[in-house]
C-alpha cells in the first residue's frame, strides 16, 4: 500500500513517542508493523492506525481517545476484558500491553500476591495467552517475566527457579532442601513488577 508524506509524518511522530516510552504508541507501532508484514491485505486495520496517528499528530488528541473513536481493539484486549468481567478488579493497561507484546513468545513468568510475595512460577511457548489464564487461576496481582535464549533453556530455568525460590503454589519440582549451585544467565529481556489489576473504585 502507498503511504503519502502526510501520513508518513504522522506515523513517524507516533514512532518517536513509542521510542520515548509511550506504551500505547508502542502497541500501535507493533500492530502496524505486524499487519504490514504478515497481513498487508487487511487495509481496514492498517488505515485505522494511520488515522489514529494522523489525528494525534495534527490535533494533539490522546492516543486512548483516538483508539476508542476508531474502535481499535486487539484480541488480547477482548480476552482480558472477558476474564475480568463482573469482577471488582480491572486489568491495567500495562498488563494488557504486556500480554500483547508476549503473544507467541516463549519464556518464564513469575506471579506475586498483592504484597509482592512470589506465589507461582511457570513457563509457556505463548506467554501472552498462558499468563492471563494463570493470573486468573492463581489470583496474581503482580507479574514479572524473563525471556531466555532458547526453549530448552526455558525448561531448565523453570526447574531451577522453582527449586531455588520455592513459590507457595508450585507443587511439582519443589523440594524441601536447597540448591547447591547458582546459575548466572543473561536473558534476552527481563521485566520489573507489572501490576496486573487494580480495584474498581465505586462512586
Amino acid at each position: 500500500m502507498e503511504i503519502n508524506d502526510s501520513d508518513l509524518g504522522a506515523l513517524l511522530f507516533l514512532t518517536q513517542k513509542a521510542i520515548n516510552g509511550d506504551e500505547m504508541c508502542q502497541y500501535l507501532i507493533n500492530r502496524f508493523t505486524k499487519y504490514l508484514k504478515f497481513d498487508p491485505s487487511n487495509q481496514a486495520e492498517i488505515r485505522k492506525i494511520i488515522s489514529i496517528a494522523r489525528d494525534n499528530y495534527y490535533q494533539a488528541c490522546g492516543i486512548k481517545e483516538c483508539m476508542e473513536r476508531y474502535e481499535l481493539r486487539s484480541q488480547v484486549y477482548e480476552e482480558v476484558k472477558a476474564v475480568f468481567e463482573r469482577c471488582e478488579y480491572m486489568p491495567t493497561q500495562e498488563f494488557i500491553n504486556t500480554l500483547e507484546s508476549l503473544t507467541n513468545v516463549h519464556g518464564l513468568y513469575f506471579l506475586y500476591d498483592e504484597n509482592r510475595n512470589l506465589i507461582y512460577i511457570g513457563k509457556s511457548k505463548n506467554l501472552g495467552s498462558r499468563i492471563l489464564d494463570s493470573a486468573k487461576e492463581r489470583q496474581g496481582f503482580y507479574l514479572k517475566y524473563k525471556l531466555p535464549l532458547t526453549k530448552s533453556d526455558t525448561n531448565i530455568l523453570e526447574l531451577y527457579y522453582i527449586s531455588k525460590l520455592k513459590p507457595v503454589l508450585n507443587s511439582e519440582s519443589k523440594e524441601v532442601d536447597d540448591t547447591t549451585f547458582e546459575i548466572d544467565y543473561k536473558f534476552l529481556e527481563e521485566s520489573d513488577f507489572i501490576l496486573i489489576k487494580e480495584k474498581i473504585e465505586n462512586d
